[in-house]
This record gives C-alpha cells, structure tokens and sequence, in this order.
C-alpha cells in the first residue's frame, strides 16, 4: 500500500482517489515527524508500505522509518506533489513492492515542479532586493523570479520549465489563498503560448504556495 503525505484537502483527495492507502498531512513548514509515519504504517493492514514524502524535507523523516517499522517499508523520495502524483498514477497493487518502487521512481523522476509562494520578509536573491510580499517563482525547489503580480509570476516560471524541459502536459494546482479565477486566466495564458500542450486545473487547496504546476 502507499502512504502519502499531502498538505491541502485538494491534495489529500487526489491521493486518496488514485489509490494511496493512507495520507499524512505534512508539506512546506509543516514536517511531520517519523512517529506520525510509525503509527499510520502500524494501524494499517498492509504488510508492505511504499511512503511518498513529497517534499525535500520530509524525505529523511521517511526514510527514518525504514529501519523503525514492524514491516517492510521503501520510501520513494519524490520531491514536489507533482512528482507525488505522478508516482501514484504509476502504483499497481499487482506488482510487488520493488517493482512498484522502481516504476514509481522512474515516472517521478521526469516530472519539473514550478511553484509560486511569497516573500515573509525583506532580503537580497542574485543581488536583486525582494520587498516582503512579492511573489517568488521556483522552480525544481531553486527560487528563479521575483513579481508584483501572482498570475504573472506563475506564468513566467512555468513558461521557463516547458521550455527548458519540453512536455505535453501542464496541471496547474491552486491553492487555499489563489482563486479559480486566476488559475484560469493562468491556464488560459499557458495554452495561448503551448497550443499543442494539455493544460489542467485542479484545486489542489494547498497552503504556501498560490499555484504548483507540474510539467512533464
């Protein structure tokens, strides 16, 4: 079975419907800590758990419990929800642990993760000062643009991995403090510029940050 950690109802739900056994609520600034994964995986029934941590910091929390749980546990060390996502799509109950560990971690690998958050305060990126409550772009996890305006922050950082990378499908995840409205004008702008791209938007409900976009 696979246990997922999702910050965002949106998130949780998505996981849930794509087969993930079990969620853990966790993401940017809200870690949860290996006893959180222990007792999930120890409630559970499967006598196998793969853990999608789903970001960067909560990998090595995962990892811990390799070697804490009463069962057998892998931990694909998917970085982004994007990747997280993808990986479940690639789960199949049939397979054995390590070739749904294999396959999980190959399709996570391709995917790039474009993600739009706030500036908490005054700093210096690149010798370019950002005020507090500009828009940061990243992407891959690595801050690359500062903006005044959400959408157009969004637009810029996913704009720069399809072209850096190549893809035929963009979904745009907004979050608890974006707007439908704006997600689509988002995805409006995206297909304008990629016609022959697929653009989805869901409502991903995440806290943090105001738009994920997967690109793979």
């Amino acid at each position: 079975a696979v246990l997922s950690v999702a910050a965002g109802n949106g998130i949780a739900s998505i996981m849930h419907q794509l087969g993930a056994a079990e969620i853990i609520s966790g993401g940017q600034s809200m870690n949860p800590p290996v006893e959180a994964f222990i007792k999930v995986i120890e409630k559970g029934s499967a006598e196998q758990y793969i853990i999608l941590p789903n970001n960067k910091n909560i990998i090595m929390a995962a990892e811990q419990t390799v070697n804490l749980a009463d069962r057998g546990v892998s931990v694909v060390a998917t970085k982004t929800v994007p990747q997280g996502i993808t990986a479940m799509l690639n789960f199949d109950e049939s397979l054995s642990s390590e070739e749904n560990h294999l396959n999980m971690a190959k399709a996570a690998e391709i995917v790039h993760t474009a993600q739009v958050t706030f500036a908490a305060r005054d700093s210096v990126f690149g010798g370019q000062k950002i005020k507090e409550g500009q828009y940061l772009g990243m992407e891959d996890g690595k801050i690359t643009l500062v903006e005044d305006d959400l959408v157009n922050a969004a637009y810029r950082v996913t704009r720069r991995l399809v072209k850096k990378f190549g893809g035929s499908l963009i979904t745009v995840f907004y979050g608890e403090e974006a707007d439908e409205n704006s997600a689509n004008v988002l995805s409006a702008r995206l297909q304008e510029r990629f016609p022959n791209v697929e653009v989805n938007v869901i409502n991903g409900g995440q806290p943090v940050y105001y738009f994920i976009s997967s690109v793979e």
